[in-house]
């Protein structure tokens, strides 16, 4: 992937944690692709009419020292829940390979709002993987009544909690799919860590995740309002997102050069950082043309 974080908040990056220390969508993708166990479709457009017979290759990566005799299921659902075909396999994997285990094999279905899910799910020894694809009958747009969904409906409880975790239990209660669930602070007073988020819920399916959190420390644009000592507001910074900041180094790029310790009093105890601040680069020396040509006129 291109990178981790972004520099400043921005409503389109490529990084897969954004300015605040928030996990994207990406971030799980990113986490689930390189896990040591991942089935993956073979796919070469997301849309088909209604009636066209698909046929799409099915694999399975490992990593060094993962394999054996493993249970490989799939299933084509529409969003409303209904199974439209389905299958489960036994397949050897061999360690650090990319193993073919066969095709995904069905016809495309006219479902209501055109699209369909396609779920991969992978079981070796102890080891769980799924994998999710979306496919439309719609060939304008294919997408599109994903923006329009209505029905779903989530309910969440707390089935496990300490002072700093929880496990939670999230349902869809609708009659429709609710795609890509995310948990989150509504207060944004809080680093979350999240084992796993934005998953699509079939009408009736629970999931459950453990979530951890740690008081969030505010500074550059994040929290204008706060005073952290010496900082060069507005500056790029760089950290951990969801360590526990007590024991969090945060990069700032400022005019100084000297190291500075900050206490920030949370719920948790004293919160300190070492702020080390990194002088900026000197400007070159030779200048785009176009842009000086800009500045001058």
């Amino acid at each position: 992937f291109w990178q981790l974080s972004e520099p400043w908040p921005n409503l389109s990056c490529t990084s897969i944690v954004d300015y605040y220390g928030h996990e994207k969508q990406a971030y799980y993708w990113t986490k689930d692709a390189f896990a040591p166990l991942h089935p993956t479709l073979d796919y070469r457009r997301l849309d088909y009419t209604a009636g066209t017979a698909v046929e799409l290759p099915l694999t399975v990566l490992t990593d060094s020292g993962i394999a054996g005799n493993a249970e490989v299921a799939w299933s084509v659902r529409g969003l409303g829940g209904a199974t439209y075909a389905e299958e489960t396999r036994t397949a050897h994997l061999a360690a650090a390979a990319v193993n073919r285990v066969g095709d995904v094999a069905f016809v495309m279905p006219q479902t209501a709002d055109g699209l369909v899910l396609v779920r991969l799910t992978v079981r070796l020894g102890e080891r769980t993987a799924a994998n999710e694809y979306y496919f439309s009958c719609e060939n304008n747009r294919p997408y599109r009544a994903a923006a329009s969904l209505h029905g779903g409906h989530l309910t969440a409880r707390a089935l496990e909690t300490s002072p700093d975790s929880a496990v939670i239990e999230v349902r869809n209660t609708g009659d429709t799919a609710v795609l890509f669930a995310d948990i989150t602070d509504a207060s944004d007073e809080w680093n979350l860590v999240r084992d796993d988020n934005f998953r699509t819920l079939l009408p009736g399916e629970r999931w459950q995740t453990r979530v951890q959190w740690s008081h969030r420390f505010r500074i550059g644009f994040h929290c204008a309002h706060d005073r952290a000592p010496d900082v060069d507001r507005g500056r790029h910074w760089a950290g951990c997102a969801g360590d526990d900041l007590r024991h969090q180094t945060v990069i700032l790029f400022g005019k100084k050069t000297t190291p500075v310790v900050a206490t920030r009093r949370g719920q948790g105890g004293d919160c300190k950082l070492r702020l080390f601040f990194i002088a900026p680069l000197s400007p070159p020396q030779r200048r785009n043309p176009l842009l000086q040509k800009r500045n001058t006129t």
